[in-house]
């Protein structure tokens, strides 16, 4: 992901009811009303005509601009109605010949995968072992919440490294809500699917029974080398274990693993504090 630009963009949008005013367009697009009306040399109170060609100024020093041809008003009607710091904001987004133009916060250190996977030495990214719980962290209460906090309760279906990004002080995000479904047409529940859906990604073989600190390593990414307090590397293997076995309810709920992935942290800040003395 390129770095944010300081400097103004600026995208057209075709005025249409309800959305031929400066009010509603800047409130639709998250523009200043001001700047829309000086850069369109109308008043603020002005109205435009149906298919009017409007110049909207965007502010690219905290949007990520995605451009897609498919239908995305499902997306967009979720992106709307969540709020969470964890789930990635949709700051504005317009429709122009045929395209989608959705504008979503800055990310400044791009996806997980660029870290985690990174084979590139020169770039020298890397996550030690606090940030990743710290990611974890983070990515839990973003599920958590659509799992129960929206209405009608939201699944991901699409959740992997590479739809985490990773903000300021690496505080990940969850993007891509593509595949996202609610369960308002299952009575608020979750129908099970025996198939997979969204990206195939390697899946790990069944754990062994027995984990501890004789098989750790096999486990363990090896970019982390030895940089982990073995306890806790070996609680949260557990812990995810009996999240993905086949049956969904028989592994931790959501909020089991948000407790334990904070309990987790607090841990590690002690482990790397006595490290340090």
């Amino acid at each position: 992901m390129a770095s944010p630009q300081l400097s103004k963009a600026y995208l057209t949008f075709r005025s249409q009811p309800p959305f031929n005013s400066i009010s509603s367009i800047s409130s639709l697009l998250a523009a200043d009303p001001s700047q829309l009306s000086n850069l369109n040399n109308v008043s603020q109170d002005a109205t435009f005509e149906t298919n009017k060609t409007v110049l909207v100024p965007v502010n690219c020093s905290c949007s990520a601009i995605k451009k897609v041809s498919r239908d995305v008003s499902e997306q967009i009607n979720l992106l709307n109605k969540i709020n969470h710091l964890n789930l990635i904001r949709l700051s504005a987004f317009c429709f122009n010949d045929g395209y989608w133009y959705l504008f979503y916060e800055f990310a400044a250190n791009g996806a997980s995968t660029e870290w985690i996977y990174s084979k590139n030495a020169k770039q020298k990214k890397f996550l030690n072992w606090k940030q990743r719980i710290q990611i974890g962290l983070d990515v839990a209460p973003g599920l958590n919440y659509l799992h129960s906090y929206t209405s009608p309760p939201h699944v991901h279906k699409d959740l992997k490294c590479g739809n985490v990004l990773l903000a300021g002080e690496f505080r990940a995000k969850i993007s891509n809500f593509a595949l996202a479904r609610s369960a308002d047409d299952q009575g608020g529940q979750f129908a099970l699917t025996r198939h997979i859906i969204g990206t195939k990604e390697i899946l790990n073989p069944v754990l062994q029974e027995t984990v501890g600190p004789e098989n750790l390593s096999e486990l363990m990414d090896s970019s982390v080398g030895g940089n982990y307090p073995s306890e806790l590397a070996i609680l949260i293997i557990k812990l995810f274990d009996g999240r993905i076995k086949k049956d969904p309810f028989a592994g931790p709920g959501m909020h089991e693993i948000v407790q334990a992935l904070s309990t987790t942290l607090t841990a590690t800040i002690s482990w790397e504090s006595k490290l340090s003395v």
